[in-house]
């Protein structure tokens, strides 16, 4: 599926701090990752937390790249949002999308 991107695109949000905005350049790779795969209607997205400095903020950055990904067109139903394991400690937080079909 990294082929489907062009080659190795990162998909890791970094939020700094305190944190729940996306800046530009993040907005920018949201924007082209769904510009890719919008008809790749196999592929599904799954926003998994890697890194939080913050526990009360993971749904709520969760969400805003979830919210993201809706407004540019991507199907809700291909995004999935569950988290399997709890994010490590870190001094800031990273979510990454996982791509599968």
């Amino acid at each position: 599926m990294a082929r489907r991107l062009g080659g190795e695109v990162n998909r890791r949000i970094v939020f700094e701090n305190s944190s729940l905005e996306l800046l530009p350049a993040q907005s920018e790779l949201l924007y082209y990752i769904v510009n890719k795969l919008m008809l790749e209607r196999d592929i599904h997205f799954h926003l998994v937390m890697r890194e939080e400095n913050d526990t009360t903020l993971t749904a709520d950055r969760i969400q805003v790249i979830y919210d993201n990904l809706k407004r540019h067109g991507i199907d809700p139903g291909r995004i999935h949002t569950r988290q399997t394991e709890p994010a490590m400690k870190s001094d800031r937080a990273v979510l990454e999308i996982l791509l599968f079909r």
